[in-house]
């Protein structure tokens, strides 16, 4: 079991070092500044927590397994709220109605996540990380927003990812949830895997999508005008 893990961090660091690399030198990362502070967040904190394991106290690593944590939510945050404001701001100036779609998109994130909630016991082994559900949520109806709004270029990639990624990190956290109250040690760890394997997939997804983006628009300045 070590090996696997082993295996699929090291998997998940390199496949997020790459992207990284992508978006310094593809260019999206002057776009979505935000979206690139979240990859190199990843990076640095995976690199972090598996440094320090072992070399601090008990207390003192789950501290800074919070703090991080709670680092990541309002990261996420402040992506889904970039991805939102790049599909708006594509479609020409801002107006009250924008602004009133955006708050919507809030709110039915919050009652998607309180429903979750509503739905999980309120106690056991491994209860659920609200704060994380509302971040995967928003990060969720944001790509989908991306999608299906019609956004272009990296927008509808980047938003295609979340979209995928964020019903997946709920719905593992719920059912990480259920195993844990049931002592079903297979089922938690197939939750785990499940989650990381998508993870790395989406990842895989931006690393191509994005660089290939970046390869066409490439070519479309290079091709000659036509008379």
């Amino acid at each position: 079991m070590k090996s696997v893990n082993l295996l699929v961090w090291s998997a998940g660091v390199v496949l997020q070092i790459v992207l990284l690399v992508v978006l310094l030198v593809g260019g999206p990362a002057r776009r979505f500044p935000l979206f690139t502070t979240l990859i190199a967040f990843y990076v640095v904190r995976g690199i972090a927590l598996d440094g320090l394991f072992g070399h601090l106290t008990r207390a003192g690593y789950a501290n800074l397994y919070d703090a991080l944590s709670l680092a990541d939510v309002g990261l996420q945050i402040l992506v889904a709220a970039e991805i939102a404001i790049c599909v708006l701001g594509g479609r020409g100036a801002w107006t009250w109605r924008r602004g009133v779609e955006l708050g919507g998109m809030c709110m039915g994130a919050v009652a998607a996540a309180a429903a979750i909630s509503a739905a999980l016991p309120s106690r056991g082994p491994a209860p659920l990380d609200r704060a994380s559900a509302f971040a995967s949520l928003l990060l969720l109806l944001a790509g989908v927003w991306g999608v299906s709004a019609g956004a272009g270029g990296a927008v509808r990639r980047i938003g295609a990812g979340f979209a995928a990624y964020g019903g997946v990190a709920v719905l593992a956290a719920v059912e990480r949830n259920y195993a844990a109250l049931h002592r079903n040690r297979a089922a938690y760890a197939a939750g785990e895997y499940a989650q990381a394997g998508i993870y790395m997939a989406v990842v895989l997804f931006w690393i191509v999508a994005l660089w290939d983006g970046k390869a066409k628009a490439t070519r479309a300045r290079m091709a000659p005008a036509k008379a």
